[in-house]
């Protein structure tokens, strides 16, 4: 890596994912997605993974515009997590509720 090349911050947001093969970021919102999932934890799991998943999918957009992640693995893996809670919590809801 040739430090004097980088000219700005997108070249700088970069550097990690050409030393790792582009999993940098990936593993950055697989990350956030657990951090969320765990603080949230105690309203339910239901609600922690719709809401880890919902961050996960505006961070991996924010992400993807900006460059530094590929559409198919960091985006369509968090509305896969949600066309697949949605529909969970919706029939585990006792139907009071809804």
């Amino acid at each position: 890596m040739n430090w004097t090349t980088i000219t700005d911050p997108a070249q700088l947001l970069a550097v990690p994912n050409q030393q790792t093969g582009g999993w940098f970021w990936q593993a950055m919102l697989i990350t956030l997605f657990i951090i969320v999932f765990i603080t949230l934890i105690r309203y339910g799991w239901q609600v922690s993974a719709l809401t880890a998943a919902f961050v996960g999918l505006v961070s991996s957009i924010f992400l993807y515009y900006g460059g530094l992640v590929s559409f198919g693995w960091s985006v369509l893996l968090f509305i896969a997590i949600i066309l697949i809670l949605v529909p969970i919590i919706y029939w585990s809801s006792p139907s009071e509720n809804i």
